[in-house]
């Protein structure tokens, strides 16, 4: 089966974990013997007023098509739907590929990529699906000039796929025909994240991990945990170190804020897969501040190494925590507090916790279902 993959986000060599995701979700579907083309849409500020480029490169041993709109047009372009599909046939002719040569199209998002993908699916007579992990759809359905191509697409998509019960829950008051809605979560590889003994040590080890940015909606609290670590730290039996994954434009201010409430920390920075998983095998705790998730891989990923998790009750969060393998607490720095200290004295089996995520969420379990949703 051709698949074509149609999607605005997706990794770059300047950003490698932008729309990793659906790359992990393209890997799933390699894996169960779905041959996937990738079509990344780049639309962002450049030189000149429109590049209109397309190139070729392989991913994981995928066939992968930049098509790179950037310029000082790119509001315009991202913006005015029509825009973009002119330009957008013109560099898929440009690069030879035939759309009906595919079984279906695959877009992510629907703005602008679903919008996009339906159109391109209706002129070439093709099945179309839509993963949405966007949060942000009762601002688009209300505000976005082109918000009916959105609605179309939705209403004409075979399926929609969401990555949790509660982005379907949101998702649902969008889509005309709630059964389209089918939830098949993200992919967190079983090969690395896995359970793995350690030792312990003469100190307690917590670990945060996420993109560290700055932007007009703080989603990230990592100054709630460490005031709320600073704490607990006078409550516990033996010293604390927070080791914390990922950069950003926001690390310079977290090591000042760690210094100032003298708490200390290791500032790891962007790490592989294969590097996360050893801080989280190694860690006592992960704790996961945040005010909004869709799913939240890195909660899944520390439960697949069976490390239990403290974090934010909100979202899609509660659907990865229970009792056997951590605790949810309220944005407030003494819920944190008492959350970090209860976690810290349960006897957790963090074997069993492993175990409990083993065969969840791995490449071919995705795959399967991604592949089964598509002949149904």
């Amino acid at each position: 089966m051709k698949v074509l993959f149609f999607t605005h986000w997706f990794p770059t060599e300047s950003n490698p974990q932008a729309g990793v995701f659906i790359l992990e979700q393209a890997k799933a579907l390699k894996l169960v013997g779905v041959d996937v083309t990738i079509v990344h849409v780049q639309i962002e500020g450049g030189k000149g007023v429109c590049q209109n480029r397309v190139y070729e490169e392989q991913k994981d041993g995928m066939q992968v098509i930049r098509i790179d709109l950037s310029g000082s047009l790119w509001k315009l372009i991202y913006t005015v739907y029509p825009v973009q599909l002119i330009l957008i046939k013109r560099a898929l002719k440009k690069n030879g590929l035939d759309l009906r040569s595919f079984k279906l199209i695959h877009s992510h998002v629907v703005h602008p990529a679903g919008a996009i993908a339906n159109r391109l699916a209706q002129e070439n007579q093709l099945p179309h699906y839509i993963s949405e992990h966007w949060s942000n759809l009762a601002y688009y359905f209300k505000k976005n000039l082109f918000r009916n191509w959105g609605k179309r697409a939705y209403a004409d998509a075979q399926k929609i796929f969401v990555v949790s019960q509660f982005l379907k829950e949101k998702t649902a008051e969008f889509v005309p025909d709630k059964g389209k809605l089918k939830v098949i979560p993200n992919v967190v590889s079983s090969t690395e994240f896995k359970f793995r003994q350690s030792a312990v040590g003469s100190s307690y080890y917590f670990v945060m991990a996420a993109k560290w940015n700055k932007g007009k909606r703080i989603v990230k609290r990592p100054k709630l945990l460490i005031k709320a670590l600073a704490e607990a730290s006078k409550l516990l039996d033996k010293p604390v170190i927070l080791g914390i994954i990922g950069d950003g434009d926001r690390i310079p201010e977290l090591k000042k804020f760690c210094a100032k409430n003298d708490v200390h920390a290791q500032f790891h920075g962007f790490l592989k897969k294969e590097m996360v998983a050893r801080e989280f095998q190694k860690a006592d705790l992960f704790l996961h501040g945040s005010e909004y998730e869709t799913f939240s891989v890195v909660v899944a990923e520390a439960l697949k190494c069976g490390t239990p998790v403290v974090a934010s009750n909100v979202a899609a969060i509660p659907e990865l925590i229970d009792e056997s393998n951590g605790l949810l607490v309220e944005n407030k720095i003494q819920p944190w507090v008492e959350g970090i200290c209860a976690a810290v004295k349960t006897p957790y089996d963090n074997h069993a916790i492993a175990e409990s995520y083993k065969n969840k969420f791995g490449y071919e379990e995705v795959g399967q279902k991604l592949l089964s949703a598509y002949k149904s």
